[in-house]
């Protein structure tokens, strides 16, 4: 899978690049992410909502179709709420609120190829890419509220640094993927998209099923064309 992503981030690169007859733009592109985490290692997992900013460049490649590299930046992650509740005797119950999240810090790059069809007075825009997500740094933090009967509630709280090398690594630094999207460009340039990214490897070392999948809502703007 890797050396297929590889393959095709290559090609793209090279026929942008080799194109004497493209028309560049360079932008700007910036909204929402929301992050869907897919993974057994917790009973229950929360989307996580975060701001996306990054900058993009377009080349025009004929009958319609458009070379859209971008660079992002990006924050994947997940948050988890558990109850265990324990009855320590007939008239004493303890119950353990656990609050934790993981926050994962990362530069996504998609290489979208983009085929444009007229609509109104601008245009509507279907996109497909292969991306790639590399870690910049991750974080662990969690909240943990002990109430026992007859007694005050407990709070511990617990922050913890994700490796992405040596032999505590926690997450693997790059994240293949694929994403489709669409989008519309009005007539002044600027352009509305939302795209849809499925994580295509396990990024967790030692956990078979953690892969990041996110869903992007941005207006791309391009200021130099």
């Amino acid at each position: 899978m890797k050396k297929t992503f590889t393959k095709l981030s290559i090609i793209a690169f090279s026929f942008f690049t080799f194109n004497a007859n493209a028309q560049i733009k360079l932008g700007v592109t910036g909204g929402a992410q929301f992050s869907f985490t897919n993974t057994d290692f917790f009973k229950s997992v929360k989307t996580v909502a975060k701001p996306t900013f990054g900058i993009v460049a377009q080349a025009n490649l004929g009958g319609g179709f458009m070379f859209r590299p971008s660079l992002n930046y990006i924050q994947d992650g997940l948050k988890t709420i558990e109850t265990i509740t324990t009855q320590v005797s007939s008239t004493v119950t303890q119950i353990t609120n656990i609050d934790a999240a993981i926050k994962s810090n990362n530069l996504q790059i998609p290489l979208d190829v983009v085929l444009g069809l007229k609509a109104g007075k601008g245009k509507l825009l279907f996109s497909l890419a292969p991306v790639i997500t590399i870690g910049l740094n991750s974080k662990y933090n969690e909240t943990e509220v002990q109430t026992t009967t007859g007694a005050a509630p407990v709070t511990q709280s617990n922050s913890v640094d994700l490796d992405y090398s040596g032999t505590n690594a926690i997450f693997k630094r790059v994240d293949w993927g694929g994403r489709v999207g669409v989008g519309y460009e009005f007539k002044s340039g600027l352009q509305l998209n939302a795209a849809y990214k499925a994580g295509l490897n396990d990024i967790a070392v030692g956990v078979d099923n953690y892969k990041t999948n996110n869903l992007s809502l941005t207006l791309s703007y391009f200021i130099l064309k």
